[in-house]
């Protein structure tokens, strides 16, 4: 054991400089963005349908559904962008307020009313200038309620480049800087590494009903064929990105 320590101790190689055990490395994170005016939007239209029977309300169901689906193809929509996004189907009971005990009513059982079904529909504007065609077309048609309307790009792709594009750029100025301001030199780079975010930062879906101010479809508004409250606004995308250097100290 001492002479294998002396000869440790003798050893060269704890007189190495660090960087030959490890190599010296810098990184710099950057963020990029890119805005864009949508140019599609996604809307959700719904529809309340009922029945004594669940085939009596899934047929007053279709029904309604096939005369909006109708509407919507002659205001322009094609069915690629018409999509079922949720249906459900419930026995109903009542009356109101039964199967409860309050102190001064009497206990009223439920009983069976029928069956409702709701049912909504994911459709996509292409054309944000008829958009006002397309949605009242829809509520003549027979829609209960438009539950959300989302901006978006139709091709997205470009500008999220743009945005990755703008994030190496911010990362390689920030390590410039860093390097100048500390007094090192970056030598060549080792790694890039890339967030690619998988949505942009989508301004606040506008929520739409009858009755309501923001989005509100009147008797003035159907006159003329329009929506009140929709500002599409921009969509900003957002990437980030990192640059690793080997750092090369000044002498």
């Amino acid at each position: 054991m001492k002479l294998t320590a002396a000869l440790l101790l003798c050893s060269p190689l704890l007189f190495l400089p660090v960087s030959a055990f490890a190599e010296s490395t810098f990184t710099a994170a950057g963020e990029g963005h890119a805005v864009a005016k949508p140019d599609i939007a996604f809307v959700d239209i719904g529809f309340n349908s009922k029945g004594d029977t669940p085939e009596a309300a899934a047929a007053a169901d279709a029904a309604t559904v096939g005369e909006v689906t109708a509407a919507l193809g002659k205001a322009g929509v094609e069915p690629r962008d018409i999509q079922t996004a949720t249906y459900v189907i419930e026995q109903q009971m009542g009356p109101q307020g039964c199967g409860q005990t309050y102190a001064d009513q009497a206990f009223v059982p439920c009983v069976p009313e029928g069956f409702e079904i709701r049912n909504s529909l994911t459709i996509r504007i292409r054309d944000l200038a008829n958009y006002g065609k397309i949605l009242g077309a829809a509520i003549d048609a027979g829609l209960s309620d438009i539950s959300r309307i989302t901006l978006a790009v139709s091709d997205p792709q470009p500008l999220r480049d743009e945005a990755y594009t703008n994030a190496l750029l911010a990362a390689k100025a920030k390590a410039e800087l860093t390097a100048k301001t500390l007094g090192f030199e970056l030598g060549p780079i080792i790694d890039v590494g890339a967030n690619y975010r998988n949505s942009y930062d989508e301004n606040p879906p506008a929520t739409l009903r009858d009755g309501q101010d923001d989005g509100y479809y009147g008797e003035e508004a159907a006159d003329i064929g329009v929506f009140v409250g929709l500002q599409p606004g921009e969509l900003t995308f957002t990437q980030d990105a990192s640059i690793t250097y080997q750092i090369i100290q000044k002498r």
